[in-house]
């Protein structure tokens, strides 16, 4: 009867190891669903622009305080990713110089912010709740001072997956979140 349960147990693991290794492939229909997603939902600007200039993030007393680091995480992400794709002329923070070319400036506002502490995550887990962020977003043309687009852009984390991870979720989301200020800018400015 002993042989019988390790012969039973060594079948239910042969049985699930391809369950394991196989069962998260993705194939090309789950490729086309990603694409999809990526899909700007917005049509691109009508003017291209040589230059991206950012305004210092603006947000409230009380975020600036409870997060002090968190503007400068998002706005570093965000000029960082745009220059990585060398696609304009200039990439910068708003500085006294003048700029050759189409000038594009981008003003950020964060009004909501919610950070989980690393001891929250690690005592509480999920039930610690979701990170989450929330950006206003301005861009302005250079030459006319003209609002040419607004947009709020929102992302929160899954509570779940940043118990899994040690919160490491929670801490990168100003990070994350200038990535995805990049990719909105590189999906709707188009380069001179």
């Amino acid at each position: 009867m002993k042989g019988f349960g390790k012969l039973a147990l060594f079948v239910t693991a042969a049985a699930l190891i391809p369950v394991l290794f196989f069962g998260c492939a993705t194939g090309d229909g789950a490729k086309a669903t990603d694409e999809q997603a990526q899909a700007p939902m917005e049509p691109p600007l009508d003017k291209r622009y040589a230059n991206i200039v950012f305004h210092d993030v603006e947000t409230t007393p009380q975020i600036k305080t409870d997060y002090p680091g968190a503007m400068e995480q998002l706005q570093v992400s965000a000029i960082s990713s745009l220059m990585t794709k060398n696609v304009y002329d200039r990439v910068e923070r708003k500085g006294g110089a003048g700029y050759q070319g189409p000038t594009l400036y981008v003003k950020v506002t964060v009004p909501d912010l919610r950070l989980v502490g690393s001891a929250a995550r690690m005592w509480g887990g999920a039930f610690a709740g979701s990170s989450s962020m929330s950006l206003d977003v301005q861009l302005i043309d250079g030459a006319t001072g003209d609002v040419v687009r607004e947009k709020r852009l929102e992302s929160s984390n899954n509570a779940f997956a940043a118990s899994w991870t040690g919160g490491a979720s929670d801490q990168t989301l100003p990070s994350d979140m200038g990535k995805i200020l990049a990719e909105y800018i590189l999906a709707t400015v188009l380069a001179v």
